[in-house]
């Protein structure tokens, strides 16, 4: 149960030598584990526990090993990724450096065009919509959730 990547050719380019890929290449840089430990709740959604995070670029080569006091780190999308700590979303860039820290309870959406959906905290049935706003890159809020 290891990951690499292929190139559009299907040659393999980055070795399998990863426990996690949280997603694709995104302007060059993807975001890797080791070590982890994955599991999936049997709706296909996985959970992972664990590892080293790293930031790798096209030819596997390790750009930063990201610190651990993260407790999960998404994909790459625009530039950015969704972080998890203590319960809590925020944001990195594609440096590994801290954007937005961790503060909403509800996991926000990924960057697109330079702006990201954040959701207001509360519980609602399924079919309400949530009340949420969108940030930009600097973590400025730039329409406030109503």
């Amino acid at each position: 149960n290891k990951y690499g990547f292929l190139n559009i050719e299907g040659k393999l380019i980055i070795p399998i030598d990863y426990d996690y890929i949280p997603g694709g290449f995104n302007n060059g840089k993807a975001i890797v584990n080791t070590g982890c430990i994955t599991t999936e709740d049997g709706w296909g959604f996985s959970s992972v526990k664990g590892g080293t995070y790293k930031i790798i670029d096209v030819t596997g080569a390790v750009l930063k090993t990201m610190a651990t006091e993260y407790d999960e780190i998404y994909g790459l999308h625009d530039g950015m990724a969704i972080v998890k700590k203590d319960n809590l979303y925020g944001f990195i860039n594609d440096n590994g450096e801290e954007v937005v820290t961790p503060k909403w309870t509800e996991k926000p959406e990924p960057f697109n065009n330079g702006l990201a959906r954040f959701y207001m905290p509360g519980t609602y049935s399924f079919s309400a919509v949530k009340p949420f706003g969108y940030i930009d890159k600097t973590g400025k809020i730039i329409i406030d959730a109503a």
